[in-house]
């Protein structure tokens, strides 16, 4: 009875801080704009928010729903899109 699980659309909330470098990314994690990181679990390097994200999408995610820990800024959302999501 009910929905086939293969059918349900698995969709993972995915809280960020991205920077260019590890220095840069310890850096932010102080700044007060920055939100508290126990609501941001991934934050790194674009080759290591990519390859984070690229194991949960191998892991069974159809879709990842992202937010960023330095919004409403866009130097994490600009760095992301450029170097994260052609690699997803």
């Amino acid at each position: 009875m009910g929905r086939d699980y293969d059918q349900i659309e698995q969709v993972v909330r995915v809280g960020i801080l991205i920077a260019e470098t590890e220095r840069d990314v310890e850096r932010l994690r102080t700044e007060p704009f920055v939100r508290p990181m126990a609501d941001i679990p991934l934050a790194g390097t674009p080759a290591q928010v990519t390859g984070t994200l690229q194991r949960i999408v191998r892991q069974g995610a159809d879709r990842l729903t992202v937010n960023f820990a330095d919004a409403p800024r866009p130097d994490g959302t600009l760095l992301f899109a450029e170097t994260v999501l052609p690699n997803l």
